[in-house]
């Protein structure tokens, strides 16, 4: 597009905004957002879609809209770190480079740029308790000894170069809390306190240490040894850290139905909720249903279904079943309650990040009722 047809677009669209704001009707409203998006006006689009959706906040296709503006943001900052890495390599960039691949749930990509960096520049206090972040995530999915001891090194490496940082201290605690090394994460929550008193967390995490210390006194201690029972039992003793336990007692004490209860309803449901253009829905013996948001359901999404039967496989070995697969469109195999799960894809340049938080959302909501 020319300079000139730029122009008068944007003419166009001013006038469109100004009608908008005296008779807002929200298709057209997402349709101003994806014409401010086309032209690169991303600020536009966001004060767009900011207000589109103050006045209708159920509206799923300002949502959607909302979702790919969020993506190109991602991928304009993705771009420029690039930019800056290529022409001014060092560390500061490379940490802003990794920061936009996680921005854009590129976790892979996040990690491989943290890797390099440490190659390149050496021993840095940040990139190592990013990278080592990333293992205890890792961890808390796998339950795997190696990636514990490798989240340990890292952290411990990260606190050699930065003594006083407070991250890699509290996410050592944390490791150390989850599989039950009460005296391990009891000193390092407290130099953590000793720098940084007014440290919540740190401070919540303490008491519930101080609440397990008596029982723990006669228990095992060693690192290793803890490790070892928790890859066994494939089970973290502590799934949940204390500040997350009061929204796991609300969970519990809310109705949950048996999922697949209705599941061709279910699955139209999930569409709409999602913004999915396809739905499949699969238990664990492999049974299907399917639903589009336009109300056909063709072949092409039943390709999902040999995804989902492995990983409900895998699921029975107690590996975790959620995959995302990016591309021109995202799709998303997400577990549900009781071995069930499902399998989305979504429009074309969705955010995968977002959508997928977007999609586990509504899987819940469809388990609760």
């Amino acid at each position: 597009m020319g300079f000139l047809a730029r122009s008068r677009e944007r003419i166009r669209l001013s006038r469109l905004r100004r009608r908008l704001a005296s008779e807002p009707r929200p298709h057209a409203i997402a349709e101003l957002a994806r014409a401010y998006l086309g032209l690169g006006e991303a600020g536009l689009a966001a004060e767009v879609l900011h207000s589109g959706l103050s006045q209708f906040p159920a509206s799923t296709e300002l949502a959607r809209v909302q979702l790919l503006a969020a993506s190109e943001e991602g991928l304009h900052r993705l771009r420029a770190a690039k930019e800056l890495v290529q022409r001014s390599p060092c560390v500061q960039f490379s940490l802003e480079l990794a920061d936009a691949y996680r921005s854009l749930g590129r976790h892979e990509q996040y990690a491989q740029v943290l890797r390099e960096a440490l190659e390149r520049y050496g021993e840095n206090g940040t990139v190592l308790a990013q990278l080592g972040e990333v293992r205890l995530r890792r961890f808390l999915e796998s339950t795997a000894a190696a990636d514990a001891l490798a989240a340990e090194g890292l952290l411990l490496r990260a606190l050699k170069v930065e003594p006083e940082a407070l991250k890699p201290r509290f996410l050592l605690a944390e490791l150390y809390y989850r599989v039950g090394g009460v005296q391990h994460a009891r000193e390092q929550i407290e130099r953590l306190l000793a720098a940084a008193p007014a440290h919540e967390r740190a401070a919540r995490l303490r008491d519930a240490l101080d609440r397990e210390a008596a029982a723990a006194a006669a228990g095992i201690e060693d690192f290793r040894s803890l490790l070892a029972e928790v890859e066994e039992r494939m089970r973290l003793l502590h799934g949940r850290l204390p500040w997350e336990e009061e929204p796991a007692a609300q969970d519990a004490a809310a109705p949950e139905r048996a999922p697949f209860a209705e599941p061709g309803a279910e699955a139209a449901a999930l569409a709409r909720a999602s913004g999915a253009e396809r739905v499949l829905l699969i238990d664990e013996r492999g049974a299907a249903w399917g639903a589009a948001r336009d109300g056909a359901f063709d072949a092409t999404v039943r390709d999902l279904a040999a995804l989902c039967q492995r990983a409900a496989r895998g699921m029975e070995l107690g590996v975790p079943a959620s995959l995302v697969v990016e591309g021109e469109t995202g799709a998303f195999v997400l577990e549900m309650k009781r071995g069930a799960l499902a399998g989305l894809v979504l429009p074309a340049r969705a955010g995968a990040g977002t959508a997928a938080v977007a999609a586990r959302d509504s899987l819940e909501r469809l388990v609760r009722g």
